[in-house]
């Protein structure tokens, strides 16, 4: 092949990637960026509403307890709170804006265990705190203030006056709702099935998850995680260095392995549970694409701003635009290494699986390559897969 040109940093970012997984430092890079965007939008909304009390709250934990505030506002559901603040017709799905900086603030608090009181907006009858839990109890009113101290937390609105404890080992406490988390071999996991900003996806989410239902999901996304770490290491890596959480979505006998990623939720997938971790694997796999790709895509533009070209792909029965299809493509190329690593074990239709995805993700690199919707950058990209795809062998591709 020729000799492609010298590496910028930009370059050097997107070189990574059109491996197909991406190292530590590149994920890092995305995470950072991405929580650097949800920054800015924290800022355009107390521009918007001017200094509050949770406002001023944020800042001095940002002083105080940095850590806290990262862990609040690098959850994955914080960047759609804020855009929706910012425009509701964005994600119309998320019902009446409230105004998400109290939550925030008092979220941060309790993980720092700092003293701290605020008035938080009331969302049917629940009060969420992104990363811990919602206090859901009839009666609340529309706000409530919230106490906080080091240990627990108390909640009075309306006529309901809740303590919370923190401490895991005490008696629940009636209409706390924690938020579950899954052990998987690169850290945990939130199973994130509360917090109303994980409505996101254009699909229906489930709602709480009945105990055993929740440890089955769990016990899933372990195992999956230990399948990933078996069959794609570096893409494993890839998912050990940001995802975060995993949402459920309501099943639909119709499709029973629906999974999808929001644009705006960088660090989340949604899946409907499924039983088998093999499935589950190459889930997950395929969303985490999307996901470092959308992040991507939020850094560089690797498509002509205002491109109207539609792109026919094997994969979909309606012409698509160029963004869809790099997305299609850089999804279906982990897809496709999955299988590979099962094929050289001699897994049954895994050839014939790796075959199938590889024929898409070349297909649809040359559809992109063609179409000249790509800027610079682009281009580079996409001709970074298909170097690396000339160096496939699978089955009688």
């Amino acid at each position: 092949p020729a000799t492609l040109p010298a590496t910028s940093p930009v370059d050097e970012v997107l070189d990574d990637l059109a491996t197909g997984h991406g190292s530590a430092s590149t994920l890092a890079l995305l995470a950072a960026t991405q929580l650097s965007i949800t920054r800015a939008l924290l800022a355009a909304c107390r521009d918007r509403s001017g200094a509050t009390a949770a406002w001023d709250l944020l800042v001095h934990l940002d002083q105080a307890a940095p850590e806290a505030v990262r862990a609040v506002l690098a959850h994955p559901f914080v960047r759609p709170a804020l855009v929706h603040r910012l425009d509701s017709s964005v994600l119309p799905g998320l019902g009446a804006a409230v105004d998400p900086l109290p939550a925030l603030a008092i979220a941060a608090a309790v993980r720092a265990g700092v003293p701290a009181a605020l008035h938080v907006p009331v969302r049917a009858d629940a009060i969420t705190l992104p990363t811990l839990g919602s206090l859901v109890l009839p009666g609340l009113g529309e706000s409530a203030e919230v106490t906080v101290r080091p240990g627990w937390f108390q909640v009075r609105g309306g006529s309901v006056e809740q303590t919370v404890l923190l401490d895991p080992l005490a008696p629940p406490s009636t209409g706390w709702l924690p938020t579950r988390d899954v052990s998987v071999p690169g850290g945990r996991v939130l199973l994130e099935d509360g917090d109303p900003y994980r409505d996101c996806y254009g699909q229906q989410v489930e709602s709480r998850l009945e105990v055993p239902a929740a440890r089955a999901l769990g016990r899933t996304l372990a195992d999956a995680w230990r399948v990933v770490h078996r069959d794609v290491p570096a893409h494993a890596a890839a998912l050990d260095g940001g995802l975060r959480a995993v949402v459920p979505l309501a099943p639909d006998p119709a499709r029973p392995l629906r999974s999808a990623t929001a644009r705006h939720a960088f660090g989340a997938v949604a899946v409907t549970p499924h039983p088998d971790p093999e499935t589950m694997a190459v889930l997950l796999v395929h969303e985490w694409q999307h996901a470092k790709l959308g992040a991507v895509l939020d850094l560089y533009d690797l498509v002509e701003p205002g491109q109207g070209a539609r792109i026919r792909v094997p994969w979909r029965p309606d012409p698509r635009p160029p963004e869809g299809v790099l997305q299609g493509v850089y999804a279906h190329l982990a897809v496709t290494q999955v299988w590979q690593s099962r094929a050289a074990t001699d897994q049954p239709d895994a050839s014939a699986h790796a075959a199938h995805f590889l024929g898409w993700t070349r297909d649809g690199v040359d559809a992109l390559l063609a179409s000249r919707s790509l800027t610079a950058a682009g281009e580079r990209f996409v001709a970074q897969l298909r170097h690396g795809l000339k160096e496939t062998r699978v089955g009688s591709r």
